[in-house]
């Protein structure tokens, strides 16, 4: 009879055996899908402007009025050098692989977060530890994409859009949503 009733009081549930907490491993979870489907996007955006910037300068010497107005011989050159664009591309997708590959660990680290918690702290730790690096890398290598290819369509259509310019508001944003995560990953090691 004594043994029934130590058994009953050593039991305690899993979660709070092992201080799971649902909803913080959902949030963490729920982050790290948003993390790599906004990290996909970026490399398949990034994909889809190269592709359609590799035509510009094919299509105004088919017809220099090929985007509106017409292009002058010696404006249609510009277009032929993409080496400025690929090169800040090229660099943006390094940093939206290395957001992709944060967003994957901070899965992970969701996933484990019941079975392994060591394993799961170990990760969070390295995620908020490379994550301010990620930020800065995707804020700085997107704005300078953003106003490279901005440069580009302009010399090559010879028309500024109304209301273009520099991503500030967008850059500004990615960011903000960049440390949302970070700081709710935080949230584990202070409590």
């Amino acid at each position: 009879m004594d043994t029934a009733i130590a058994q009953n009081l050593d039991y305690a549930a899993p979660r709070v055996a092992r201080g799971g907490r649902p909803w913080f491993r959902t949030a963490l979870a729920l982050f790290a899908v948003g993390g790599i489907f906004a990290n996909g996007a970026f490399i398949a955006g990034l994909r889809r402007q190269l592709f359609e910037s590799w035509w510009v300068y094919h299509d105004l010497m088919q017809n220099p009025k090929a985007y509106g107005r017409e292009i002058d011989p010696e404006i249609i050159a510009s277009p032929r050098d993409l080496r400025p664009l690929w090169v800040a591309a090229g660099a943006f997708g390094i940093a939206a692989a290395f957001g992709l590959l944060l967003a994957i660990n901070l899965l992970v680290a969701a996933a484990l977060f019941e079975s392994k918690p060591a394993s799961a702290d170990r990760r969070l730790t390295r995620y908020r530890r490379y994550k301010p690096l990620g930020i800065v890398a995707t804020a700085v290598t997107f704005f300078w994409v953003a106003i490279v290819n901005h440069d580009y369509w302009v010399a090559a259509t010879r028309h500024v859009p109304v209301g273009s310019g520099p991503p500030i508001v967008e850059t500004a944003v990615l960011v903000l949503c960049a440390l949302v995560p970070w700081w709710w990953a935080g949230k584990r090691s202070a409590g």
